[in-house]
């Protein structure tokens, strides 16, 4: 479940623009039209979100965000150093000298770790990407994941690789996963 999306530099976004989804602790707690970001959490996000707003305002580039960031994870490490990445900083001098950053908050239900219920335990995962424009080649400055267990609530680094594309492994945990967004 996705609950906040950050672009920096990324096609038409120039500068940092943060897509919270979270709800004010204000709204109503018995509407069935939200639910919880992950398990033990106060923090609420509406089940449907809808995007809309004036043409040219970067509703297409937020969803270009997300997919460029599914398709990297995926693809990232087969890249070789010559091919260009499927995406454009903010066309203006600054930011062709300036990283690429997109943040993505998510949570995911583990079936590894389940509740009293038997459903399983939503926990929340942070996927960190800067991309930066090095003599006029795209390279990755960082990319990282982290988690926060749910009986710790500590920030664990699941991986991160360095702008050198040294890749350091985090916790050793086992997940069992039935649907990355359910």
């Amino acid at each position: 479940m996705l609950f906040k999306v950050e672009l920096e530099n990324f096609h038409s976004i120039r500068d940092r623009q943060v897509v919270d989804l979270r709800v004010p602790a204000s709204a109503p707690k018995d509407t069935n039209r939200l639910t919880g970001c992950w398990t033990e959490s106060n923090a609420r996000v509406p089940k449907v979100v809808a995007v809309f707003g004036p043409n040219g305002s970067g509703k297409s580039n937020l969803l270009r965000a997300l997919s460029f960031c599914s398709w990297f994870v995926d693809a990232s490490c087969s890249n070789t150093l010559n091919d260009r990445l499927p995406f454009e900083p903010f066309y203006d001098q600054n930011s062709l000298n300036s990283p690429t950053k997109i943040n993505v908050s998510f949570s995911v239900l583990d079936f590894a770790e389940s509740n009293n219920d038997g459903n399983g335990v939503r926990r929340p995962f942070s996927y960190e990407l800067e991309i930066g424009n090095k003599n006029g080649r795209q390279k990755v400055l960082k990319e990282s994941m982290f988690f926060w267990p749910i009986k710790s609530n500590r920030k664990t680094c699941l991986f991160h690789r360095n702008q050198d594309g040294m890749v350091r492994v985090g916790a050793k945990i086992t997940f069992n996963f039935r649907a990355v967004f359910s």
